[in-house]
């Protein structure tokens, strides 16, 4: 070989061990970066996982509660259905009662109600309230409806 072209490959291996240089460099840098990249997905991961666990624990505990409460307004709205179904049989009590009372007060109203006369009856009336009738007798028969 000639020393031009021992120079010119002198030359050479010095360019590529430079670059190999800054490749070694860069592979450190990015060596770095990928081990603080796993770590802090591990550190991440780890916590995610932990919160995950006691969110799911608090969630259980929300529907127990939850549950819970439905229970006791299931029971609540029983009793009020319950109630307003007594209360609606009192009431139908009441309603028959009222009926019953009503027609009393209309037999009683009737009773004392104003009555008519009928002609007969003004007729014979008027004859006992003659002068003649209360000398006769002195008492006064009773008049009966007609």
């Amino acid at each position: 070989m000639n020393p031009p072209d021992i120079a010119k490959l002198l030359a050479r291996k010095d360019e590529l061990g430079t670059l190999l240089g800054r490749f070694e460099f860069w592979l450190l840098l990015f060596g770095i970066l990928v081990v603080v990249g796993v770590a802090g997905e591990s550190y991440f991961g780890i916590r995610s996982w932990w919160n995950n666990r006691k969110l799911h624990e608090i969630a259980r505990q929300i529907d127990q509660y939850r549950q819970a409460e439905t229970a006791e307004m299931n029971r609540q709205a029983g009793e009020a259905f319950k109630q307003a179904g007594e209360a609606n049989e009192r009431a139908g009590k009441l309603e028959k009662e009222a009926s019953e009372l009503t027609a009393k007060n209309l037999e009683l109203e009737a009773a004392i109600a104003p009555r008519r006369l009928s002609g007969r009856q003004e007729k014979t009336l008027a004859s006992l309230n003659s002068p003649i009738a209360r000398s006769a007798s002195n008492r006064i028969p009773v008049i009966r409806r007609a």
